[in-house]
């Protein structure tokens, strides 16, 4: 799975983050990954309720050293 774009939001404030991994995912393209860098696991579980409440697909969260990964497929329009 290669990522099409890779955002740190690792400071950024977890309601920050997720209005910004929202308009990501917007620029992107269907069929495309963006991978998350985020750093509260609040803001990892609201994110994955989000995404899986629309059209996209959370392909992976992965806790590591110093933060979550979540990768994201754009779904269909």
């Amino acid at each position: 799975m290669a990522a099409s774009l890779e955002i740190d939001l690792t400071c950024t404030l977890p309601w920050l983050g997720l209005l910004k991994c929202m308009n990501t995912l917007s620029r992107i393209g269907p069929g495309e990954v963006l991978v998350v860098l985020l750093e509260d696991q609040e803001a990892v579980d609201s994110l994955i309720k989000i995404i899986q409440r629309s059209t996209n697909q959370v392909l992976k969260s992965k806790r590591e050293e110093n933060c979550y990964r979540v990768c994201i497929r754009k779904g269909q329009l």
